[in-house]
Parts: C-alpha cells; structure tokens; sequence
C-alpha cells in the first residue's frame, strides 16, 4: 500500500474528527479502523499492480465520516475514483432464474457525496431489504441513469444466435452508457471489467466516449449505485416472474434455483423452462 495514499487519507479523516485506532495489513491493502472517540469503524484501502486505489467500507456508518470518505474520493487523481463519470454494472449474470439487467448512471462530484452520505456501496454487499430502501435514494439523487432488462425468452433468443453472455452484455452495457452520455453529456465512463477489454472497446468505438475498465470498480460510488438499480431490476422482474406462474422463483444457481425451475417443469412443462430461465446454464440439463 502507498504509504503517501494511506497518510493523506488518515490526514482527510482526522481533519474531520476521526483518527487510527488500530491498522491490519490485508491483501493487497490495509485495513483500518477509524474513532471518533465514542464509536468504531473500518475502511480497508486496496492498491492493484497499477497502483490504483479503491475503498471498501463494511456496517453502517455516520453520515459525517461518510461525507468525510467521499470528499476524499472526490479530491483523489485516481481516475478509478474521481467524478464526473458515468458508472455501469451488471446482474443476473450468476442467477439462472430471471432476467440479465444492466445499469449506467452518471454522477458528478456533489451527487458522488450523497452516494457516500447514504451509504452506497457494491449491491453484492447488501441486503434485498437495503437495496430497495438505497434505490430509492440514489434515484432521487440522480437523475441520469438507463436500465436494460433482457428477460429469459429475449435472452435466450440473442444467446442463440451470438452464442456469448459476454456478446450481450456488452450489446446492453453500451445500449445503456449510450443513452446516459446523451442525458448527462459526461463522456468518461467507468465499468467493471467482465470479459476481455476490446469487446467493450468495440462497442463503444466512434462514440467519442472515454472508457475506464477495472475488476472491482464497484468501489466507485457511481459504479456501486449502478450496480443497486440494476440488482433492484433485477429482483423485481424475478418477482414479477414469481407473480405470472404462481411460483417462488430465486436467484442464484444453487439447488434452491434447481427446485424451483423443476415445480415450474412439472406445473408448465420442460419446454417452456425458457420462459424463466437461461437456457445456456448447465443446470438446464438436470431439469431436462
């Protein structure tokens, strides 16, 4: 870890009443834990091999240390960190049951506050129940967002004929930071990586657009925002599948998922398993 990094964050976070309480190296990073005297929490800072840096918080923190982190990212060079930009993610990718959803969201330094304010982070860290309660606040702070839904019937129908889960998310990443870039105007775009980098490059060639690729960047607030709405679309289209056949439909690609798509085989039949699931998985071939 950069040890310039670490001390002008420390620095940020005791100009503003927070100071070390304890220190733990962690891979690729350190873990710290910040007091103000009364109450503790942790931030882990990671560092990759190109020296870029993100942070990771854990439990709910006070709005003033969360304003406090956000400053500080706001203010960072790294361009992994620093607003304006347009953030986009994905889910449903590990979930056979329901929906592939992509989200791109732009958000400026003042919006990149209030993200940090409430508490946005990466939607794999969440609960349903946080999801829900963050969509609504991210919305509300900003404006300027596109989400694409392809349901299993138009997922299967665009698998079968490119063959590549990676073909169609970078077909709805682009769709979606597209329509983002028109609103917002913002032409730097940060996404995390999923697949090799030419394909989002091929994507996105000609529209001027300036694009960041990085593993972990749900560590950026815009990013992590991103990644709620798009978790939020994702469970509601699994519910409304729940909803049309009368089933408890889950997420995942566990046994809970297997059990569920085999009471909708046995209620609908084998052959319309497409209707809720992606049909490219291999657990299609324990229901069929």
């Amino acid at each position: 870890m950069n040890s310039n990094y670490k001390k002008h964050f420390l620095d940020a976070m005791a100009q503003n009443g927070f100071t070390p309480a304890e220190e733990k190296d962690i891979s690729y990073g350190v873990q710290l834990t910040l007091s103000d005297g009364e109450n503790d929490w942790k931030v882990r800072l990671f560092e990759n091999a190109a020296g870029e840096h993100t942070i990771d918080t854990s439990g709910k923190m006070p709005e003033r240390l969360m304003q406090a982190i956000g400053d500080f990212i706001v203010k960072s060079s790294d361009p992994l960190l620093s607003p304006p930009l347009i953030g986009s993610d994905e889910a449903g990718k590990g979930d056979w049951i329901g929906p592939l959803t992509v989200c791109a969201l732009y958000a400026d330094e003042d919006m990149y506050r209030r993200l940090a304010a409430a508490g946005v982070k990466d939607s794999k860290k969440l609960s349903g129940k946080r999801i829900e309660e963050l969509k609504n606040a991210i919305t509300s702070i900003c404006p300027y967002y596109s989400v694409i839904c392809l349901m299993p019937e138009a997922f299967n129908r665009l698998y079968a004929k490119h063959g590549n889960i990676n073909t169609l998310l970078a077909a709805a990443h682009g769709e979606a930071i597209r329509s983002v870039y028109r609103k917002s105007g913002c032409a730097e775009v940060l996404i995390d990586r999923f697949s090799d980098e030419s394909l989002m490059e091929s994507e996105l060639k000609g529209t001027g657009l300036s694009l960041h690729q990085h593993f972990r960047a749900e560590a950026n607030f815009a990013v992590a925002a991103a990644s709620i709405l798009a978790r939020y679309a994702y469970i509601s289209r699994l519910n409304a599948l729940s909803g049309k056949y009368g089933l408890t439909l889950v997420p995942g690609a566990g046994d809970a998922a297997d059990a569920a798509a085999a009471a909708f085989a046995a209620e609908y039949g084998k052959e319309r398993l497409g209707e809720i699931v992606k049909l490219n998985y291999k657990n299609t071939l324990k229901v069929k």
